[in-house]
């Protein structure tokens, strides 16, 4: 490979807009590897990101990331969901993913929630587990007897990817959503087999459905009101539904979960303590519209994890879980879980 490569694969694309698939993962070794320098980064990260989203490239990208990673030592828990979305959807809502896997956990569900800081919003999965007293920097070891004991445990993303680190700075400059933001809800390091993944917008449905494909694993993809990366309980819902080697396609309404409505402002949070607040007002059994959401993701959850017939059993399970104290206490425990 010559040092202009990158430049030559981003000529290619402006002139023939073909994209070579040998080429590109080729390049994007190299570039998690350290083998490109910024500029040849920039050029090439551009070039990806101003072409249309291609799930097999997107597939690949994550399985050459995840192969570099750092990983639960018992890799892959197939019987393991994840809750991990895209983020990006700039809704400014509280951390619903990460409630609901404590919803699901109590549920009977393994979960390994895989997350970062917050880029776009106002608190990440990582910043809120944090304020709340969950240790985010556990070794793989210590994350598997976490799982192991309680049926969950939290994987923070720079902890498994440290290589990704030296990449920040320029995807910061460069100011536009990379194929970086797209990888990360792929690369479970604990390898969970199930997904719950939820996309900032309608047109990312179908590439991570087929992603998720392509990487051999089940799951759903949802986009609620194609603006927010969760369900949502005022607009229709669109998923994918990746099942036995296939994807079919379904709409939820908000009246599918027997949930009163909730609009986004009912959930919209300022800072990682109200946020956190938020969540534990939830555990606690009360009753705010956050709940709701909460019981309307956990149910897609549970449908994804087979572990009810249809939303509306879902949602019983999730306030049964709820209501018995059972979240909380998954919740207390990995907050003292000694390893």
């Amino acid at each position: 490979m010559t040092d202009f490569t990158p430049f030559l694969f981003l000529k290619k694309l402006l002139d023939t807009n073909i994209f070579d698939q040998s080429e590109a993962i080729n390049l994007f070794e190299a570039l998690i590897d350290g083998k490109l320098d910024e500029t040849q980064t920039a050029v090439f990260l551009t070039g990806l990101a101003f072409r249309p989203d291609n799930p097999l490239f997107l597939a690949n990208a994550a399985s050459e990331v995840l192969k570099r990673g750092q990983k639960l030592p018992s890799f892959p828990h197939n019987e393991a969901l994840d809750t991990c979305g895209t983020g990006g959807d700039y809704s400014s809502s509280f951390n619903i993913s990460t409630t609901v896997a404590f919803v699901l956990a109590a549920c009977g569900v393994p979960v390994i929630k895989h997350g970062n800081r917050s880029s776009s919003s106002n608190s990440g999965s990582s910043d809120v587990l944090q304020y709340l007293g969950v240790r985010i920097d556990l070794s793989p070891e210590a994350a598997e007897a976490t799982f192991k004991k309680l049926g969950l445990c939290f994987c923070f993303a720079p902890q498994y990817y440290p290589f990704l680190k030296n990449l920040a700075p320029i995807r910061k400059k460069l100011g536009f959503r990379t194929i970086f933001n797209q990888i990360g809800p792929l690369v479970n390091p604990g390898g969970a087999g199930t997904h719950l993944l939820g996309v900032s917008r309608n047109s990312f449905l179908d590439l991570f459905a087929d992603a998720i494909l392509q990487m051999g694993k089940q799951g759903i993809v949802v986009c609620g009101g194609g603006k927010i990366d969760e369900v949502t309980l005022d607009a229709p819902n669109e998923l994918r539904i990746i099942h036995s080697g296939s994807i079919s396609s379904a709409m939820v309404l908000p009246t599918d979960f027997g949930l009163r409505s909730v609009s986004l402002n009912e959930i919209r949070v300022n800072s990682i303590q109200e946020s956190a607040g938020i969540i534990i007002e939830i555990l606690n059994g009360s009753t705010i519209p956050g709940r709701d959401v909460v019981l309307a993701n956990t149910a897609l959850g549970l449908l994804a994890a087979k572990k009810v017939k249809n939303l509306k059993e879902g949602v019983e399970m999730g306030k049964s879980a709820i209501d018995q104290g059972k979240a909380k206490v998954i919740l207390e425990q990995l907050k003292s879980f000694v390893v």
